[in-house]
């Protein structure tokens, strides 16, 4: 997204503008080589979660959950 133009990230620069995108993937990919490793992860339930809440504040919606399942719920 070009910011000064897009205020809305409403267009996609990767499919119009593939030599920007690429050195813009180029410099993250760099970046995050430099990154140490997470000192620890989340197990799947709590990784699906986050992602559904980053997912829905993004989208300004409302999140309608905070926590996986009870696994007793799911029986």
């Amino acid at each position: 997204y070009n910011l000064s133009n897009d205020i809305g990230e409403t267009k996609n620069l990767s499919q119009t503008d593939s030599l920007y995108y690429n050195r813009l993937q180029d410099e993250l990919n760099h970046w995050e080589s430099k990154m140490i490793d997470p000192l620890w992860g989340e197990e799947k339930p709590w990784m699906d979660v986050t992602y559904y809440i980053h997912k829905q504040l993004m989208q300004n919606k409302e999140v309608l959950y905070k926590a996986p399942p009870d696994k007793d719920d799911q029986q």
